[in-house]
């Protein structure tokens, strides 16, 4: 993964509605992960992913693994909403 594009993403918490950046992400059409273990993630919130188009991409988190090993982050399994 090391030098790859890694980006901050808008995260809408599900439950509050609350807006928080989500630092280091790396998208992939259905996995997110991210190096930003500090930020609290949960199933249902929503990512918004800015495409080189302009166009914002809204992902939502079906899954959340935490890992806290070595390397620790996030993998997060996203489908797009509409």
């Amino acid at each position: 993964m090391r030098g790859m594009n890694r980006k901050d993403l808008q995260l809408i918490k599900a439950e509050s509605g609350e807006e928080i950046i989500l630092k280091q992400c790396l998208v992939q059409p259905d996995l997110v992960t991210s190096k930003d273990i500090k930020t609290p993630v949960a199933k249902g919130d929503v990512l918004f992913h800015t495409l080189p188009s302009g166009d914002i991409e809204k992902l939502k988190i079906v899954r959340v693994d935490a890992f806290t090993n070595l390397m620790p982050h996030y993998e997060l399994k996203v489908e797009k909403l509409d």
